[in-house]
């Protein structure tokens, strides 16, 4: 049994864990705010069955959604490598 940086442990080097999101208020009305400390490339809702609802290229913080039904959604936000950096469920009121 040997330990050390040559060895498989249970965290995945590539994955970047320090991006820090929030997305709120949660459920919303008209729009959702996402602060987040990476510069984003777009931002997709997508509904419960995976269909895509809106895209924002180079999104503000304020992500107007008042043209959606109410329901259960999710909203991915992607890096500037065009790579899913977190998806959060969002509900619309």
């Amino acid at each position: 049994f040997k330990t050390g940086a040559d060895f498989a442990t249970d965290k995945d080097p590539d994955v970047n864990t320090s991006l820090e999101f929030k997305v709120y208020p949660n459920p919303f009305v008209d729009f959702v705010t996402v602060e987040t400390t990476a510069k984003l490339s777009k931002v997709i809702v997508t509904n419960i069955a995976g269909q895509k609802v809106k895209e924002v290229v180079n999104p503000t913080d304020r992500i107007q959604l008042n043209e959606l039904r109410s329901g259960v959604y999710f909203i991915s936000l992607y890096d500037m490598d065009n790579v899913i950096a977190k998806t959060a469920k969002i509900i619309k009121r």
